[in-house]
């Protein structure tokens, strides 16, 4: 009975190892079918007239399309770095673009993922509200010369919702840890956030 059960619990310690270490590569694959299939789709429209002239298969169609965005983006680039493209785009963007709705929001948070630019998320702190006794964990998202500080306090384990908090710097203790790992904390529901105690120590 003790052989069965050994054994038994053997083949479950195994399986629950290979099911943890194959599940993160399984969602990345995921993620990626997921992007492939977003990007294909925003370029359907050009790879459908390329597969239609020049009769090339859906694969061939669509590596091509890739390819001319690419191109595209690359142009897009180099004539923006120019006097008269910046006089361009700056033009066409006040007349034209920030007219329509929800343009200057979209252009503003994907801003914070362009090379050069310091990310939104990079200010790890954690929030004290009321009582001093409970603090949250968040990120500093935007602040003025005048103390005041615009805190995301992100859900777990669903760190894509959350709280946007308008405060005081005072109510802010400002932590030396990195962003992946504050945000590691969130996703784990508070798991690997030893490090945090240390600054309510001091904070007392």
């Amino acid at each position: 009975m003790r052989a069965v059960t050994g054994t038994k619990t053997l083949v479950k310690t195994i399986f629950i190892g290979g099911f943890f270490t194959i599940l993160p590569i399984a969602l990345l694959l995921k993620i990626f079918s997921w992007v492939y299939q977003w990007a294909a789709g925003a370029v359907s429209p050009v790879s459908q007239f390329i597969e239609g002239v020049f009769n090339l298969s859906a694969i061939s169609a669509q590596l091509l399309s890739f390819t001319l965005v690419a191109l595209l983006c690359f142009f897009v680039g180099l004539v923006v770095r120019t006097v008269w493209g910046k006089w361009l785009h700056a033009n066409v963007e006040k007349f034209i673009f920030t007219k329509m709705p929800g343009y200057s929001v979209l252009k503003d948070f994907i801003a914070q993922f362009q090379p050069g630019n310091t990310p939104a998320f990079s200010t790890p702190v954690l929030l004290s509200l009321n009582d001093g006794e409970h603090h949250f964990m968040g990120f500093v998202t935007d602040e003025s010369s005048d103390g005041y500080c615009t805190v995301f306090v992100p859900t777990s384990p669903s760190p894509m919702n959350g709280f946007a908090i308008v405060t005081t710097k005072d109510k802010l203790i400002f932590v030396d840890t990195s962003p992946e790992k504050m945000m590691k904390s969130v996703l784990g529901c508070g798991l690997d956030s030893e490090n945090l105690y240390t600054y309510l120590d001091k904070s007392r």
